[in-house]
C-alpha cells in the first residue's frame, strides 16, 4: 500500500491526488467518477483484490480525477470531458511514465481513447472495461432524474447494481463525489460521442466486456469499440458488472486479471519488456521478476506453485522460467538452482 498519496497540479490549476505501487512497466488506470477515492479502496479487501495483483505485475498508477477523492473538489458547472483529459496528461508527466499501458472503464474509457489518439507513441497497449455507450447525453442519461433529485437512493441504487458487495464500498462511493460535482461531471459528456473517436485508435486494445451487462447498450458498444480499432480485441466474461471478473472474495486471481496477462504477454509487455529489463537488470541479466521466479525455482517449487505465490498466471510463470533458463545458460532447472546459489541470489 502506498504509504501516502502525492499530488500534482493541471495546467488548468486543479490539484490531483495520485499514487504509484510496484516495479517494471507503468501500467496507468484510470478512476472510474463514482468509486474515485484511491486512499479508501486501498483499505477495501474487494478493491485490492484487483490492484495487488496488478501492482506485482507493474507499476501501477492511479489518481482520483477532479471533483472526487482527495482531487480538487468544486469544478463548476463549465466541466467538459476534455478535462477529464488533462487530469490524466498530468498524472502521467507527474510519475514520468514516458510509455505505459492504460487502463479505463466505463466512463474513463472515452477520456483513454483520446489520450492514445492524441500520443499513441505513450500507450504500449490500451484496455477498456465496459465502455460506456456515449452518444452526446449526459453520463447515464437513464438515471439523471434520480441522481439530480434523490441523490440517497441514486448512491444506494448504483452501489447494489455496480459494485462489490460490502458497507466499506458504500461507504467509500458515499463519499467519493458530491452530488453538485457529479451533475457537472455527467453533463461534461454533453457533445461527446463514443463512435466518432474508434476508428482514430490505432494502439492496441483490449476490450473486456460483461455477458450480462444490465444496460445492453454496453454490450453492443464494446463489440463496436473492438471491431471499428485497427487493433482491438474483445473478450466477454461471465458476470454482470466491473467486480464480478476484476476483483475477488477468496483470495484467487481474478478472471480478468488473468485475461489481462495473457493480452500483455502476446504482446511483449510484462517484467521482461525491454524498457522495463533495462532499467531493472543486474549483472545477471536477469529482470526483478525473473530473480524473483528463480529464487523459488531454487526453493524447490513448480510453476503453479509459483504462480500462486506471485499471484501470476502459469503461461506467464512459464514464459519466465523459459527467459530464466536462456539468459543463464541452464539445461534445467537444477543447473538454474545452481546458478542461483553461485551468484547469490539466494
Amino acid at each position: 500500500m502506498p504509504s501516502s498519496l502525492k499530488y500534482t497540479t493541471t495546467s488548468d490549476g486543479y490539484c490531483i491526488a495520485y499514487s504509484v505501487r510496484g516495479n517494471g512497466l507503468p501500467l496507468l488506470n484510470m478512476p472510474c467518477i463514482l468509486q474515485g477515492d484511491i486512499a479508501k479502496g486501498y483499505e477495501i479487501p474487494a478493491f485490492r483484490s484487483m490492484r495487488d495483483p496488478l501492482a506485482a505485475r507493474f507499476m501501477l498508477v492511479e489518481y482520483d480525477a477532479r471533483g472526487t477523492g482527495s482531487s480538487t473538489r468544486g469544478i463548476g458547472p463549465d466541466h467538459s470531458m476534455l478535462d477529464t483529459l488533462i487530469d490524466l496528461e498530468a498524472v502521467a508527466d507527474a510519475a514520468n511514465t514516458t510509455s505505459f499501458v492504460l487502463m479505463a472503464d466505463i466512463f474513463s474509457c472515452y477520456t483513454a481513447m483520446l489520450f492514445a489518439i492524441q500520443y499513441p507513441e505513450r500507450v504500449r497497449a490500451l484496455i477498456l472495461v465496459n465502455p460506456s455507450p456515449l452518444e452526446g447525453e449526459p453520463l447515464m442519461a437513464a438515471w439523471r432524474d434520480l441522481y439530480l433529485n434523490s441523490w440517497p437512493l441514486f448512491l444506494s441504487t448504483f452501489i447494489a447494481t455496480t459494485c462489490p458487495d460490502g458497507e466499506d464500498v458504500k461507504e467509500m462511493v458515499a463519499g467519493s463525489v458530491t452530488q453538485e460535482d457529479f451533475k457537472h461531471i455527467a453533463d461534461g459528456a454533453i457533445g461527446h460521442k463514443m463512435a466518432d473517436i474508434i476508428c482514430l485508435v490505432t494502439v492496441p486494445t483490449l476490450v473486456l466486456s460483461s455477458r450480462s451487462f444490465l444496460n445492453p447498450k454496453f454490450l453492443k458498444v464494446a463489440h463496436e469499440v473492438a471491431a471499428g480499432m485497427a487493433n482491438g480485441r474483445l473478450v466477454h466474461l461471465d458476470g454482470s458488472k466491473n467486480a464480478d471478473f476484476l476483483t475477488s472474495s477468496d483470495g484467487s486471481l481474478p478472471r480478468g486479471i488473468r485475461v489481462i496477462d495473457e493480452f500483455l504477454g502476446e504482446l511483449g509487455l510484462d517484467a521482461d519488456d525491454p524498457l522495463v529489463t533495462s532499467m531493472n537488470s543486474d549483472e545477471t541479466g536477469l529482470s526483478s521478476r525473473e530473480v524473483e521466479v528463480l529464487r523459488l525455482i531454487a526453493a524447490g517449487k513448480r510453476n503453479r506453485e509459483i504462480a500462486r505465490d506471485l499471484v501470476i498466471s502459469d503461461s506467464t510463470v512459464a514464459k519466465h522460467v523459459s527467459s530464466i533458463l536462456s539468459k543463464t545458460e541452464s539445461g534445467n532447472r537444477a543447473e538454474a538452482t545452481t546458478f542461483a546459489h553461485t551468484h547469490h541470489l539466494v
